[in-house]
């Protein structure tokens, strides 16, 4: 099914509170919230920039459940929760391969979640995420790595440094342009080699 992620209003307050509360039982802490609580923490949380609280609605406008994204340093901690009459639906699923492409590439997925939650570990292991770390009440899963997004990461990178080379090859023009074209033409006979050792490999 087709889903769309909503940026989290303060209107969406009581949405949040009752599925919360609804589904007590999938969470670590599994206490019933109070609305004084809840409605002082989700106007605090949404305050915070680093936060991506997400509503999740169908293509119908139905509004499906929420997902969390709370930051902490490096990483997102990631929660999610589908109202009970939208499971099986594979929203969940859909929704957590959606919001990567809302954050940077440079930050990782986490999740933890209780230990005898079992469709939220068959979940999370389905959009890509692994288990790193259990102990007797919960399990710790991290996303991997996307190995395209790394291929990318690379190339942004080889594209900034191929600039610090051009520019040092030209300070080295400037300074000292015999050495320089001595040392370069040395450069150009070692990647001759390099392409005739390629071109056993490919052929």
């Amino acid at each position: 099914m087709e889903i769309v992620l909503h940026k989290a209003k303060i209107s969406d307050t009581d949405f949040f509170l009752n599925l919360r509360n609804k589904n007590r039982g999938q969470f670590i802490n599994s206490l019933k919230i109070t609305k004084k609580d809840h409605s002082k923490w989700f106007k605090k949380s949404l305050k915070l920039k680093r936060n991506l609280f997400f509503k999740i609605s169908n293509k119908k406008n139905y509004k499906c459940g929420y997902l969390r994204l709370e930051k902490k340093k490096k990483s997102f901690n990631v929660s999610i929760c589908i109202d009970s009459k939208f499971r099986n639906k594979n929203i969940a699923y859909n929704s957590l391969i959606s919001v990567e492409d809302k954050i940077s590439k440079n930050y990782t997925l986490f999740s933890v979640i209780k230990r005898n939650n079992i469709a939220s570990k068959l979940l999370f292991q389905k959009a890509g995420y692994d288990i790193y770390k259990t102990n007797k009440n919960l399990i710790f899963m991290k996303k991997k790595q996307n190995k395209i997004k790394i291929i990318d990461q690379i190339e942004s990178i080889r594209g900034k440094n191929n600039i610090n080379w051009m520019n040092l090859l030209r300070l080295a023009y400037k300074k000292s342009p015999k050495e320089s074209a001595f040392i370069m033409s040395k450069i150009y006979k070692d990647d001759a080699k390099i392409s005739k050792l390629v071109k056993k490999l490919i052929n």
